[in-house]
């Protein structure tokens, strides 16, 4: 069994209002890697400027 389908298992064991507990903070949890993950990649425009060479002697530092 892996290791979702015995969460789940367990998750389905539990009394409806805890079920929906767990999806709730599940969401909760989720949206904020995916958050996490949006303000990298609207970062990375700002940070193209200082990938050129010029910049890579800094790289070891």
């Amino acid at each position: 069994m892996s290791q979702v389908e015995e969460v789940l298992q367990h998750v389905s064991e539990l009394s409806k209002a805890e079920q929906l507990r767990v999806y709730f903070d599940l969401h909760r949890r989720l949206q904020e890697d995916v958050d996490q993950l949006g303000f990298l990649k609207l970062s990375e425009d700002a940070l193209k400027d200082w990938d050129n060479e010029e910049d890579d002697v800094y790289n070891g530092i």
